[in-house]
């Protein structure tokens, strides 16, 4: 069986609409599970109007992967990542983000999501810890 090449493209803001159809139902999951604040449109409106890059991983066949990103300072910040088989993909996807936070003249990047994120950077430190606890528990 031939393995897959994995490709990652930043989608250019005028072609956020006709993108987010495909992804959106997913970003809302991914949005659920991380229990952020964020919204599917939030990510929407930011990445259409240029205040976050999208970008999207492909094998030649199918999505695999979608990652809203924002620049902050000089951080290149991964605001949520949406997809399946992350093992796959992960190499290919932290090369560009690397060329994405060189370009912008950024000197890190940071994540915030759940532990199996880590293996997306996993030279990454843990810089703070979110605790939670339900007020009727």
């Amino acid at each position: 069986m031939a393995q897959s090449v994995y490709r990652v493209d930043l989608v250019p803001a005028a072609q956020v609409d006709a993108v987010w159809p495909i992804i959106g139902p997913g970003m809302a999951l991914a949005c659920r599970n991380v229990e952020s604040e964020l919204t599917p449109h939030n990510l929407w409106a930011d990445c259409r109007t240029g205040r976050a890059f999208l970008s999207v991983v492909t094998d030649g066949t199918q999505l695999n992967a979608a990652v809203v990103w924002r620049f902050h300072g000089e951080t290149l910040h991964c605001v949520m990542v949406y997809g399946s088989g992350l093992l796959k993909w992960a190499a290919p996807l932290r090369d560009f983000a690397y060329r994405l936070a060189k370009a912008g003249g950024a000197k890190r990047i940071s994540l915030d999501g759940r532990k199996a994120h880590q293996r997306l950077f996993p030279k990454a430190r843990i810089t703070r810890i979110t605790y939670e606890e339900d007020v009727d528990g």
